[in-house]
């Protein structure tokens, strides 16, 4: 006969079982379907939806490697963790699909060679121990990879931006045909393949790059375009504006780089241009004002004249430099950049003609010491300065519009197309005029100058602002919805930094210092107590049933 405590010992042993074989069943379900439980916020540790759908829809294997050196300095430390967690989830939504590698160049010259072709540069980072400082060289990049494709993040200082990088590197090698960019030609814009030169070789390596002319009016912006680059032009007639009005009605996205003044060649002086777009933009939601915003040292930069056999350098007012808190840290077009120089810069407003169903948001804006002047525009550099004092504000210098826009020729009609002895360029006779537009994007900066090959040696920056640009518009809807991480900023109540409150401060101290190490202790405390009791009655109740079970044998 089987005694009791035989009973017991066998049921815990298959109580152990069936609890471990819960254990592997629920492990096995959740490695298929992913599920994490955020506290925080603002969900701050959880990719979004729109990363969730990139990451379902990829039905092929995408290598991301992690090239991250060892021992990073303290104030690094937790960002390889974040990064880790961060991918797990991307591979966790990806259903396996996305394969993730760890490794530290530095521990092998071969790698290191083939990283640093691959573009990821190596940085040099501030080590403070004790009461010295010193230098330290290391890798923080990741390299999405995809058949020959390859889509590099240089430097991530922080887990901030990176989902949206993420996100927008594996759209972008995944992708089976480059999208298409297309410049506007044919009205004096900067030439893309002399002017603009640095900037198509950049773009053309996630992008192909082609020249859209519209003829006068005679040709449409092609279906394959998925955004629209307007810099710089001067005398878009009416029938091209319907043409990139059209355009934009049909889904199109605009990066539009206008100028409200044009440089008089050989002086320093510049004249007001129109455009063509000054009746457009506005009933769009943005305005390009007819001005010049001026900042003074140091939110201006430094600019290089001649004078006689003589050359100098001069921090230059008509160059403002915009700082990160001139940038909108919300909208990764711009949250990762130190600074921007937009020369020669008209302010950007919203105007009062914008739909409602049409969002204006600033994207970069000078500094409160910053100015307008309406001309004469004298751009010399040594002039006596005399800003007025009612002007001295923060000016926006470059917007975004997103939302579903209104045709301007809605109730208009269409502009005719120019005579033409060509009949196979006329205007189709059933030509639909589209009277709104679905959700779509336009950037609106007010200079075209800021990419031209003579100002990208001096300010990389601008490259990679254009190039962001050009992303954002370019690469979907869904990568909209990708934010930076939010962090809510929770400081103390002021009443308790008060002098007389150091008691109060004191109590906070140490109840967050000891109070939940003191909460675990009393807590364990009483669980051993329970179960104490708990072994002592089942112990007392065997042997009750051992005394009544002794007489019966």
């Amino acid at each position: 006969m089987i005694s009791r405590k035989a009973k017991a010992g066998r049921n815990a042993a298959v109580a152990s079982l069936l609890f471990l074989g819960i254990l592997v069943l629920i492990n096995f379900l959740m490695s298929r379907n992913f599920f994490r439980l955020d506290l925080t916020e603002n969900k701050e540790y959880t990719v979004s939806e729109a990363t969730r759908s990139i990451l379902g829809r990829m039905d092929d294997i995408v290598n991301v490697k992690v090239y991250f050196s060892r021992d990073l300095p303290s104030y690094l430390a937790t960002l390889n963790s974040e990064v880790k967690d961060m991918l797990e989830e991307f591979r966790a939504y990806s259903k396996g699909n996305l394969v993730i590698d760890f490794e530290d160049p530095a521990k092998d010259p071969e790698t290191e060679n083939r990283v640093k072709r691959l573009g990821v540069p190596q940085v040099q980072l501030d080590v403070i121990k004790s009461d010295s400082r010193s230098i330290q060289n290391a890798y923080l990049g990741i390299a999405i990879l995809y058949e020959d494709r390859s889509e590099i993040i240089p430097v991530i200082s922080s887990t901030e931006n990176l989902e949206y990088e993420l996100a927008a590197g594996i759209i972008k090698v995944m992708e089976k045909e480059k999208k298409v960019i297309g410049f506007l030609s044919g009205h004096d814009e900067p030439d893309i393949n002399q002017a603009y030169d640095g900037l198509r070789q950049s773009v053309e390596q996630q992008y192909t790059v082609q020249k859209v002319d519209l003829q006068g009016g005679r040709q449409k912006v092609p279906d394959n375009v998925s955004a629209l680059v307007i810099a710089g032009p001067t005398g878009i007639n009416d029938r091209e504006k319907y043409l990139i009005d059209q355009y934009l009605m049909a889904g199109g996205k605009l990066i539009v780089l206008e100028d409200a003044v044009q440089l008089v060649e050989g002086a320093l002086q510049a004249r007001p241009i129109r455009s063509g777009l000054e009746n457009l933009l506005p009933f769009y939601g943005a305005k390009v004002e007819e001005d010049q915003i001026l900042d003074n040292p140091p939110h201006c930069a430094v600019a290089g004249f001649s004078q006689g056999f003589f050359r100098y350098m001069i921090p230059y007012r008509y160059w403002p430099r915009i700082l990160k808190d001139g940038l909108d840290q919300e909208n990764p077009i711009v949250s990762k950049l130190e600074s921007l120089v937009l020369p020669w810069v008209s302010s950007v407003s919203e105007s009062e003609l914008k739909p409602e169903t049409v969002q204006f948001t600033r994207l970069a804006w000078t500094s409160p010491s910053s100015w307008p002047v309406t001309g004469p525009f004298n751009l010399n550099p040594q002039q006596e300065w005399a800003p007025p004092p009612d002007k001295l504000k923060s000016y926006t210098v470059a917007a975004t519009l997103t939302g579903t826009f209104k045709s301007y020729f809605a109730d208009k009609e269409a502009p005719p197309v120019p005579a033409d002895t060509t009949a196979a360029v006329q205007a189709p006779a059933d030509e639909k005029k589209i009277a709104e537009s679905p959700e779509t994007q336009i950037i609106v900066v007010g200079s075209s100058q800021i990419v031209g090959n003579n100002f990208l040696s001096q300010f990389p920056a601008n490259m990679t602002f254009v190039l962001n640009a050009i992303d954002w518009v370019a690469l979907g809807n869904e990568l909209i919805a990708i934010r930076s991480r939010e962090v809510s900023d929770r400081p103390l109540d002021p009443e308790i930094l008060k002098d007389e409150a150091e008691a109060k401060r004191n109590t906070i101290k140490f109840a967050g210092t000891f109070g939940m190490p003191i909460l675990l202790t009393v807590y364990g405390m009483l669980r051993w107590l329970a179960r104490r009791r708990e072994k002592q009655a089942f112990e007392t109740s065997l042997q009750s049933a051992g005394d009544v079970a002794g007489p019966a044998d």
